[in-house]
């Protein structure tokens, strides 16, 4: 099979084999992280009803929506934080509900708490105090920037404002398949719980999916950065190709909750392919790169097929 279709592969979507939920409870948790924080944005009625009007437009078919605080560098830096906060949490986590908790390995809670503690304490310590400062002068400067579009009822009170930015940790066990505290029927207790094992099955497949795309997307993208013959026609990629390949292997191995054996298979395959490599050594060695761009359109072959 040719690089190409290697790459292009994905068809059926991939089931996580059948695991015991205490062995899935023992070995991780469910984290949820809360992020709220002012928008500082307001819809101007007037403002859109003239615009409609001006243009010769039905009204409502215009809207002018104004950044109340459109160059407070405090503000996009406390929005920064919040948004590497979540960014941090996603990469860290795996996948349980839609919107809601996210899987945590219990092997990794003590890095991700003491990361995530950091980033909280940078935003509770400096940003929002940074924040807080400025709002009187940025208000100011706004009422400046704004010219007819300012209306001081748009901005709260400063102290009303620092309410509208909270954030919230909460590890939550993760609860076992057939865990059902309710006083219903034995018959209906019983579809309850198979209902739930099936959804809970569901929701351990999907966790384990998302461990496999990231493979997919790690691989493929090294395998493409390496396919060059020699440094006449080389494609430059940075250190970070090869890390995030080792942070492939780390997680087939810290997160195989489900044991699964093609999992397991994987990262011995992956750790066999990445022995020895670096970067600088891929750059410099024709043959080294060649035979590793095998080694990984070969891992690529053997992914379970997914839907993307």
């Amino acid at each position: 099979m040719n690089m190409q279709s290697n790459i292009t592969t994905a068809a059926a979507t991939f089931t996580a084999p059948e695991v015991s939920s205490p062995s899935i409870a023992s070995s991780a948790m469910l984290v949820q992280v809360t992020l709220k924080y002012w928008l500082a944005n307001k819809l101007d009625k007037d403002a859109s009803k003239e615009v409609s009007a001006a243009k010769n437009a039905d009204e409502g078919v215009a809207q002018v929506r104004k950044k109340l605080l459109a160059n407070c560098a405090e503000l996009k830096a406390v929005k920064s934080n919040m948004d590497s906060i979540r960014h941090f949490v996603i990469n860290s986590t795996l996948p349980w509900s839609d919107a809601g908790p996210r899987l945590l390995l219990t092997a990794r809670y003590f890095d991700f708490h003491r990361s995530l503690t950091a980033m909280f304490n940078h935003l509770d310590t400096t940003l929002l105090p940074d924040l807080k400062a400025a709002l009187g002068w940025e208000i100011a400067q706004a009422a400046a920037s704004q010219g007819d579009l300012f209306n001081a009822d748009d901005y709260p009170e400063i102290g009303d404002i620092m309410k509208k930015f909270s954030y919230s940790l909460q590890y939550i066990p993760l609860p076992d398949a057939g865990d059902f505290r309710v006083d219903i029927g034995n018959e209906a207790l019983t579809e309850l719980k198979e209902r739930y094992a099936a959804a809970y099955q569901t929701q351990i497949g999907a966790a384990m999916n998302s461990i496999w795309h990231k493979a997919h997307t790690a691989l493929t993208h090294m395998a493409e950065r390496l396919d060059y013959v020699s440094k006449d026609d080389k494609k430059v990629f940075r250190d970070s190709l090869i890390d995030n390949v080792l942070e492939i292997i780390g997680l087939l191995g810290e997160c195989n909750i489900a044991n699964d054996p093609k999992m397991q298979l994987m990262e011995k395959q992956l750790r066999n392919a990445m022995s020895g490599i670096t970067p600088d050594a891929l750059r410099d060695d024709d043959h080294l790169r060649t035979e590793t761009r095998e080694k990984i359109n070969a891992a690529i072959a053997a992914l379970p097929q997914l839907d993307f």
